[in-house]
């Protein structure tokens, strides 16, 4: 059970980022207007969490009515997220309440992703995260960074 919140958790930290990677990529109006490589540059983290939120798009054959949809569902997740860190920032507080709050809003996520996805879908979209899991995995065994999860 552990794991899968866990794998929960940090799938939807790699989604907002790859939000906000989009928003980003349009340059200083659309972004921060991050120079080459940092974060937001181009092959930075939330560039590669970009690149895999549109592979992903690609691979489960989403129609521009679900990319719109799942585009907007991770918009707002990030804003709960980004709000629920400056929440912690302030104020500290209980950290298994904390993750606790990440874990309900990542499960919330995950639940209206599902709903947005058909059936076969949703079947490729788990196989497709077990497979970037288990890469990951095996790239912490080899102490190196491992594939970002996407959605």
């Amino acid at each position: 059970m552990k794991k899968i919140v866990l794998s929960f958790l940090v799938a939807g930290i790699a989604l907002s980022f790859s939000a906000t990677a989009a928003a980003q990529a349009a340059g200083p109006a659309g972004g921060h207007g991050k120079k080459e490589g940092g974060k937001g540059g181009p092959g930075g983290m939330r560039a590669r969490q970009h690149k895999m939120q549109q592979e992903m798009f690609t691979k489960l054959n989403l129609n521009a009515d679900q990319k719109k949809k799942v585009t907007a569902l991770t918009e707002a997740r990030r804003e709960k997220m980004k709000a629920l860190m400056e929440e912690l920032r302030a104020s500290g507080g209980d950290r298994q309440a904390n993750r606790e709050k990440f874990m309900a809003i990542q499960k919330s996520f995950h639940d209206d992703l599902m709903k947005i996805l058909n059936p076969e879908q949703e079947t490729k979209f788990k196989a497709l995260r077990k497979e970037m899991m288990e890469k990951r995995r095996e790239a912490r065994k080899k102490n190196k960074p491992g594939p970002v999860t996407p959605l």
